[in-house]
């Protein structure tokens, strides 16, 4: 079930050279005010060359716990996310983002970030996962010792190595690897999803 709308704040992004056109849509509403992510959905938009369309950031709650486990908990939080943009913003697509860890073989955890789309009630709902970084199993267990309701494996990480909680993937690769980066790869494959129906 969709959580309360926080805050919206509003930007504009203008391509002159659109490839992609999302059916006349002139707005998303974004179920985050997290800059990473709005930084993802920008990056998006330009390799897209979508032309001028208003993005709403819309302050969300996921509904999940704060260390999303699996794809189905880290699914629901993105969805729930872009439901309640969508309610905020009901003419906009809304859009959902939200990351998780799964644990895919003994020892092996990986990050992942799931974007959830929703444009109407015409159209079925789109999403994509993006691909998948290995984390610190140790870190890993940490997290989830001290309670996933409130501790992040991507905390930790910083907490261990330095650097940003929310971006651990430039911790872990030396500035090789960013989690805006893969997760603008994830909002670009939904995207063209939604435009392919």
């Amino acid at each position: 079930m969709p959580t309360h709308v926080k805050s919206v704040n509003v930007f504009e992004e203008t391509n002159k050279e659109a490839d992609l056109e999302l059916n006349l849509v002139k707005e998303i509403a974004l179920g985050s005010k997290s800059k990473l992510k709005r930084d993802a959905l920008r990056l998006a938009m330009r390799k897209l060359k979508i032309m001028s369309i208003k993005v709403t950031e819309v302050g969300t709650e996921s509904g999940v716990k704060e260390q999303p486990v699996g794809y189905g908990e880290t699914g629901l939080g993105a969805r729930n996310r872009a439901q309640t943009a969508r309610m905020a913003r009901p003419e906009a697509i809304g859009i959902g983002i939200e990351s998780g860890v799964v644990a895919i073989a003994p020892g092996k955890v990986y990050d992942f970030a799931v974007v959830y789309i929703i444009s109407g009630a015409n159209r079925p709902p789109v999403s994509s996962v993006s691909a998948e970084f290995e984390f610190p199993h140790d870190c890993f267990v940490e997290a989830q010792s001290i309670g996933f309701d409130t501790m992040t494996v991507g905390k930790i990480i910083a907490q261990k190595h330095g650097g940003k909680h929310d971006n651990p993937h430039m911790i872990l690769s030396n500035g090789k690897v960013s989690r805006t980066t893969l997760i603008a790869e994830a909002i670009e494959t939904a995207l063209r999803g939604l435009h392919a129906q």
